[in-house]
């Protein structure tokens, strides 16, 4: 018979525990139960501790296998037993694209376990021996064990369950356990000895077990994982700007390094999402976060349009506003309550036909405002009035200041064009005049007759 010791303190438990699920273990056992297969068993067990979402829930799948058992595959010798050591999983990590991803910081959870098995001892009674000894004897002389945590080959922590780390651009996590053991053999033989005299001689003889051998027996076990994973510190970054105008509020959006966003204005919503989130049951006890490409939106009482990089939105009412925007690790909130009242912006000139070269007079309103004017290749800036100089086919004035704009259509033309619409002109004004005289004298005449 084989004395196994437990000399890890680390709980060892099933793959899963129905147990653990509270709210759902009896749809645990149900699953368990069926003829499903391993794979589709996973899959479902999975959904009870996580439902699918799209925000990545970090803390329900560190808190689940921070709190489970995990098994592995075990490595056994002749006097270490069953030792195995498992990388739980980094802490927050996600799993997008085939890679698995972490923070600029975070958590490593490692789990392991072993026994040893000494073997037999043995005391016979005289003249009784096993293997020519009347007894052996047993023990552990010393033993080490140390479970060490290496980044990138250098250690971070060593016989913890959570280690911290500062990630690298590619970070690989080994976790290596090591236990070397001396165990002492004593081994024993029958001594036989005259216990009693008389003047003849020994009368009677003894048999005592006595030792006559120490013996130490080394053994040693090392068992290596590893775990790759990319860094990913990217932080989401916005800046919004609501402003009101005649008839409705209108913003600005300017989003960056998100997997999703919301904004909340009032009644009016508009959500959109990259990615959908759930957990993969490994089947040894621990989930992984996965990120699965599903890109989603959801609008209510909103109008959203996009240019680039940038969203502008519409909304008739407003009243609390706040815009949420996340990442697989990064989460920022805004309140964009406040908002600004746009100027009624004009722009007018003294005439609407000019030839090229000509000089054009631009006036703006209000005109204690700066504002950006554009025509053709010329930018300025203006403050009540400027000039431009009026460009062939350029028949476009158009001017913003801040989110206000305005815009001025006018009629540039080439010298022969221009020549041909004054004489036009004049031919019809002298043509309208002759015809108003005419029209006069005629009525003059009737009233004669």
């Amino acid at each position: 018979m084989r004395i196994f010791i437990i000399l890890s303190l680390i709980p060892v438990s099933s793959a899963m525990d129905c147990h653990e699920l509270i709210n759902s273990a009896d749809d645990c056992y149900v699953i368990e139960a069926s003829n499903l297969s391993s794979s589709e068993k996973d899959e479902l067990i999975a959904g009870l501790v996580y439902n699918k979402g799209d925000y990545p829930g970090h803390m329900l799948i560190y808190d689940w296998n921070s709190r489970v058992g995990h098994s592995e595959d075990t490595i056994t010798n002749e006097y270490i037993k069953d030792a195995w050591i498992k990388i739980v999983g980094a802490s927050p990590s996600v799993e997008a694209d085939g890679r698995l991803f972490i923070p600029d910081n975070g958590t490593l959870l490692i789990d392991y376990n072993y026994s040893i098995a000494l073997p037999d001892s043995y005391k016979g009674s005289y003249p009784d021996s096993n293997n020519g000894d009347c007894k052996r004897d047993y023990n552990v002389l010393s033993k080490t064990e140390l479970a060490e945590v290496l980044l990138n080959g250098k250690t971070i922590g060593a016989n913890k369950k959570e280690v911290k780390f500062v990630s690298k651009r590619f970070s690989q996590f080994k976790a290596s356990l090591v236990i070397s053991l001396t165990i002492e053999e004593k081994r024993f033989k029958w001594h036989s000895y005259c216990c009693s005299y008389n003047k003849k001689g020994c009368i009677r003889r003894c048999n005592d077990c006595n030792l006559y051998s120490v013996n130490h027996i080394t053994s040693s076990i090392e068992i290596n994982k590893y775990l790759n994973a990319y860094r990913d510190s990217r932080k989401p970054e916005l800046s919004i700007d609501v402003w009101k105008n005649k008839h409705y509020y209108e913003g600005k959006m300017h989003l960056d390094n998100y997997t999703g966003f919301r904004l909340t204005i009032g009644n009016s919503s508009y959500s959109e999402y990259n990615y959908m989130y759930q957990a993969n049951y490994t089947g040894d006890g621990s989930l992984t976060l996965m990120a699965l490409d599903n890109r989603n939106r959801y609008q209510s009482n909103i109008i959203m349009t996009r240019d680039g990089d940038k969203r502008y939105f519409r909304v008739l009412d407003f009243q609390d506003c706040t815009l949420e925007v996340w990442n697989h690790f990064y989460y920022i909130s805004r309140d964009c309550k406040n908002y600004s009242i746009l100027p009624e912006l004009r722009i007018g000139t003294e005439k609407m036909y000019y030839k090229p070269n000509e000089s054009i007079d631009v006036n703006i309103y209000p005109d204690n405002l700066p504002v950006n004017i554009t025509y053709g290749k010329t930018t300025a800036l203006m403050i009540g009035h400027g000039s431009l100089k009026a460009e062939l086919n350029n028949n476009l004035i158009s001017a913003r200041s801040g989110e206000a704009t305005a815009e001025l259509n006018i009629h540039v033309m080439n010298q022969q064009r221009y020549l041909f619409l004054r004489s036009s002109l004049i031919f019809i004004t002298t043509l309208s005049s002759a015809c108003w005289a005419v029209k006069k004298w005629l009525v003059k005449y009737l009233q004669l007759l």
